[in-house]
């Protein structure tokens, strides 16, 4: 599986630091280029957006960051940012953006993003870096990037029983797919929160 990647600038606030890095940049204070032009959306298409105390827009229409994890996934030894936000709507749809940026020239330069489904139909669990590599999970059993992300098991789109996580490795400037997508079952699908990560 290859993945297209497109390198934009961003605009960001920089905190002083004698040696700049993709930490300096304040994701929470931040303008997006939104994904139209960038990667693929089902449901969500974004104009541009700029983040502001790390909400853009209001609760029906508009995007929140989630979180922001840092890590070398393109094995360069300069780190990259992993931007997962979500979007509002007026419903009940939980969807997550993700953006990746690496750190050029002092600026921020996007590599990566997707739009995630909804819950049980290919939902974001999470996304993050493990040993040099991008790790994306979705709920739902075999759902991926880049494929069709809808019902997978006979579970209401609230409560997924399983997800499925997929490294990917960076090479000849792209993200592959690096081995098997495990599918695995979810630690808190009899819990309150089927979407929600296990407390450590």
């Amino acid at each position: 599986m290859l993945l297209s990647v497109v390198l934009v600038s961003g605009t960001a606030a920089f905190s002083l630091r004698a040696d700049p890095s993709i930490r300096s940049i304040d994701f929470a204070n931040f303008a997006y280029h939104g994904s139209i032009g960038l990667f693929p959306t089902a449901e969500y298409p974004t104009k541009s957006f700029t983040l502001r105390n790390g909400k853009s827009g209001d609760w029906h229409q508009g995007m929140t960051l989630v979180k922001v994890a840092y890590a070398d996934i393109t094995n360069d030894g300069v780190e990259e940012g992993i931007v997962t936000l979500a979007v509002n709507t007026e419903g009940s749809a939980a969807v997550n953006h993700v953006y990746v940026y690496t750190f050029k020239k002092n600026q921020p330069k996007f590599l990566w993003g997707f739009e995630a489904g909804d819950r049980a139909w290919g939902g974001l669990r999470q996304a993050y870096a493990q040993d040099g590599e991008l790790v994306i999970e979705l709920f739902g059993r075999g759902t991926h990037i880049g494929a069709e992300l809808g019902s997978t098991e006979p579970v209401g789109l609230c409560c997924p029983r399983s997800f499925t996580r997929t490294h990917y490795r960076w090479r000849k400037a792209r993200f592959r797919q690096r081995g098997k997508r495990e599918i695995l079952p979810n630690p808190t699908a009899a819990t309150n929160c089927p979407t929600c990560l296990p407390v450590s």
